[in-house]
């Protein structure tokens, strides 16, 4: 355990840089490559708009001089032009660099860090998932047993924690895939790819394919590893533990009322044979005179009367007593089964995903990666 905790309170920060920083420094080059790029586009537009006027000017043989002007005019669009092309090829280069010897090194970093993360939470799962198994559940409590308003309060407190943990692994999970989404996204956008037809069909895309470099296969494949790990499994067996747990809130409630109701019509029945006691003043009538409907005269039929409540009373109890024990059982089977459940299943989620990145780790790295440039033109030359 002592390795586990050194695993997870290791927070000495990447050895390769701030991955944040890069991504703003890649985000902030990105968005002047775009406005560079816009820039260009409008000399290139109004360098079109030139050659134009000129061959129109060519066609009816207008004053030489305003030939001469416009001739200048497309000379110093056409230098601006290439001046464009240099500064977005030289933003390009920056780009490219943070890419392949920041980006690259970091997101290996990351994967290594992901790797150490899902081992050491397999194997805390794993070991949670065997004692829940073999735990030793009461199978029944006596009903004597009553359940209070700390019983209530707890089990929706615990309903409470569990659809907030769903909630919170599901837009963990969610926010995990759509970083590299983008991150691909991103990438994929950079890569000029043709799709290759063959009798079979249109072959799929892959960036190792086409030689693209390493980084661009690390996201891919990244990516695509997604596909394969059951988050959405482990959210919906978490909201099942969690519709368990309010169902047995309902039983508790229900059996409160129950309760209640028998609590009351008990009190009822000791103030009806109080009153009558008073009123004919004889003792309490016993059980057994209540049974046999004899006593003093003049108060059998109130005998019988109080005789068929106490009945009704003991009814209610009895039926009490029997939900009560229902719903101690219902508890019990519930969370034995959704406990079991939930851990079997994020073991299962959290050994898929140590493989997917222990994959991961191993692809992408290998030197027989085919090995791109990753140019990328934004301007073509005139």
């Amino acid at each position: 355990m002592d390795s586990y905790n050194n695993d997870l309170d290791d927070d000495t920060g990447m050895v390769s840089g701030s991955h944040a920083s890069t991504l703003d420094k890649i985000y902030a080059w990105e968005k002047k490559l775009y406005e560079e790029v816009k820039a260009g586009e409008m000399i290139r537009i109004e360098y079109d708009k030139k050659c134009r006027q000129l061959k129109h000017h060519d066609d009816k043989g207008v004053d030489h001089r305003l030939v001469d002007a416009t001739t200048t005019a497309i000379r110093t669009l056409k230098t601006r032009i290439k001046v464009a092309i240099q500064v977005v090829d030289s933003i390009s280069k920056r780009i490219h660099k943070l890419r392949d010897e920041e980006l690259r090194p970091q997101l290996s970093e990351l994967l290594e860090g992901f790797i150490r993360m899902w081992r050491v939470m397999f194997d805390c799962h794993r070991i949670q998932s065997r004692i829940i198994s073999e735990a030793k559940f009461q199978g029944r409590l006596a009903a004597s047993v009553t359940l209070s308003e700390s019983h209530r309060k707890a089990t929706r407190q615990l309903e409470n924690e569990l659809r907030n943990w769903q909630m919170c692994f599901r837009n963990w999970s969610e926010a995990q895939k759509a970083y590299v989404q983008a991150l691909n996204g991103w990438l994929l956008k950079c890569l000029h790819y043709e799709p290759e037809t063959t009798p079979d069909g249109i072959v799929p895309f892959s960036p190792r394919r086409v030689g693209a470099p390493p980084v661009f296969i690390i996201c891919n494949d990244w990516f695509h590893a997604f596909e394969r790990i059951p988050a959405s499994v482990v959210v919906e067996t978490i909201g099942k533990f969690a519709a368990e747990v309010s169902e047995v809130w309902n039983r508790q409630d229900e059996e409160h009322h129950k309760r209640r109701r028998a609590e009351m019509l008990a009190r009822d029945l000791e103030r009806r044979v109080k009153e009558e006691s008073k009123l004919h003043g004889i003792q309490p009538p016993s059980d057994k005179k209540l049974e046999s409907g004899t006593g003093q005269s003049g108060i059998g039929s109130e005998l019988k009367s109080i005789d068929s409540f106490r009945r009704q009373v003991e009814q209610e109890n009895t039926k009490h007593r029997e939900f009560l024990q229902e719903t101690h059982d219902f508890t019990l089977n519930s969370l034995r089964t959704s406990l079991k459940n939930v851990f079997e299943q994020i073991t299962q989620f959290t050994a898929i995903s140590l493989k997917s990145y222990e994959e991961l780790s191993v692809q992408p790295g290998s030197q027989s990666l085919p090995q791109g440039n990753g140019e990328i033109s934004y301007i073509k030359d005139t």
